[in-house]
């Protein structure tokens, strides 16, 4: 169980980045953010891979950039939409730590539009029919895929990681 990856999922705004970031470093785990790993690789923004190239285009990255990254002892922030792809669905239902950071959306828009470095291509109308359907069909697939889920509603960073910690005796190792 020590080696296989912690997968963070949840809606863009539910913190699965920053929630990574902090819980890679309390357990001595590598941390992968998938977008950043993309942007890296392609050498552009997410939101310029949508509109250049297309979300199906996008959404074969991060499929492929979470099939190589599996198999590391790390800590993966996945993007919101990876359970738009079905291939990235099945690599999913496959691993044994997947862990859903629920939050209902109007916490999420008040995440969203706090964040001066939001760099979401599906957050420029946070009150349209798109980001609510989104939403709505989005949470029963987190939620058939989680080994664990957190509300993180009203939770903070630290305090999210530390019932992580707790709960997750393998997160340790």
């Amino acid at each position: 169980m020590s080696s296989q990856a912690i997968i963070l999922i949840g809606f863009m705004g539910a913190g699965k980045t920053s929630v990574g970031r902090e819980l890679a470093q309390r357990t001595d785990r590598l941390f992968i953010d998938l977008d950043q790993v993309i942007e890296e690789e392609e050498k552009c923004s997410i939101s310029t891979i949508f509109r250049s190239k297309g979300e199906s285009y996008f959404r074969e990255l991060e499929t492929l950039t979470l099939k190589k990254n599996l198999s590391q002892k790390c800590i993966i922030a996945t993007g919101g939409g990876i359970v738009e792809s079905n291939d990235a669905v099945q690599l999913l239902k496959k691993q044994e730590q997947v862990i859903y950071l629920k939050t209902d959306i109007e916490t999420l828009r008040q995440r969203i539009k706090a964040d001066s470095l939001n760099k979401r291509p599906l957050a420029e109308n946070l009150e349209s029919e798109v980001f609510l359907s989104r939403f709505n069909e989005r949470q029963p697939i987190y939620e058939a895929l989680a080994s664990r889920t957190i509300d993180v509603t009203k939770l903070t960073i630290p305090e999210i990681t530390t019932r992580l910690l707790e709960k997750e005796k393998d997160v340790r190792k």
